[in-house]
């Protein structure tokens, strides 16, 4: 009996509770998207396939679910293969399928599936640091560009210029931010959640995903708005020849957007540098639990 109880001890879970919980409000929450009409009608590209994509999703999550929970010990190969495909999909609904809150799913799927992942060691995690620092130098090298360009399109007097300035954010904004900010993000948390940093054991990792996540409703809850409107504006008065004072204090609120977001980028890579701050009280749990679990038990008298 003995024997049998530490085997089960040192057994690998596939998992947590938090992985079990989110699953379940995932399943939950996708399958009342699937029934309920979309939030923005007109932003999606696929609107037939939105649906079913969630119907899927929700069908995947529940099937990790009950593999964690009714096998003992569930197909490692099985769950992964589910995880991944959920992953996908649900990131196939927010850039395929353009479903505005499958970007919040992401934040749910990922963690997921790094869960399930567990510690990852060698060429897997080389290959997904690799993937989280280009993505995260390539995002500080366009939030710099950004600011340059902005920065330029404040101080320039001739409405053309200004006007081309603000196409080429515009543009880039659209493709490559949005990408970078996501790919980053969630390839960090990946990062974190397999390895001995997790997530919300140090100071410093944690400040970098509030960082992360701060730049994300920066950019699309008022960056984003406000760089298309002085966009259109600009193009506006190029064509009917008016002149930059006409855009108003606009391209001061676009510079500072994007050069704050730059700022904040550039704190986080300094984070990774120095890694300040210790343990949070969860890590400092974590590590004694994990001592605990090394400390041999004492022998019981006979």
């Amino acid at each position: 009996m003995t024997d049998h109880a530490s085997a089960t001890r040192r057994r690998p879970a596939m998992g947590s509770r938090g992985a079990l919980l989110t699953l379940c409000c995932y399943a939950v929450l996708v399958l009342a998207l699937a029934l309920l009409p979309p939030s923005v009608p007109g932003a999606l590209r696929f609107p037939e396939a939105r649906g079913p994509v969630w119907l899927v999703c929700s069908a995947l999550a529940c099937g990790i679910v009950l593999l964690l929970t009714t096998r003992d010990r569930p197909p490692r190969r099985t769950v992964l293969l589910l995880g991944w495909a959920l992953f996908l999909l649900t990131t196939a609904q927010a850039f395929v399928v353009t479903e505005l809150l499958a970007l919040a799913g992401l934040y749910a799927a990922a963690p997921v599936l790094a869960s399930l992942t567990g510690q990852l060691t060698g060429r897997p995690r080389k290959a997904l640091l690799v993937v989280h620092v280009v993505s995260s130098a390539c995002w500080i090298g366009v939030a710099l560009m950004m600011s340059a360009v902005g920065v330029t399109a404040l101080a320039g007097d001739d409405i053309d210029t200004v006007a081309a300035s603000y196409h080429l954010m515009e543009t880039f904004d659209v493709t490559l931010l949005g990408w970078l900010n996501f790919t980053a993000t969630l390839s960090g948390i990946g990062v974190g959640m397999t390895s001995q940093w997790g997530v919300l054991r140090h100071y410093w990792v944690a400040a970098k995903l509030v960082i992360s996540l701060a730049v994300l409703f920066l950019a699309f809850g008022w960056v984003h708005d406000t760089l298309e409107a002085t966009a259109v504006e600009a193009e506006r008065l190029a064509a009917t020849g008016g002149g930059v004072v006409q855009l108003g204090g606009s391209p001061a609120t676009v510079a500072a957007g994007f050069g704050f977001a730059f700022l904040q980028l550039l704190l986080a890579m300094l984070l990774s540098l120095y890694k300040p701050g210790g343990r949070t009280r969860r890590g400092r749990r974590a590590l004694a639990a994990r001592r605990a679990a090394r400390t041999p038990a004492a022998p019981v008298p006979g």
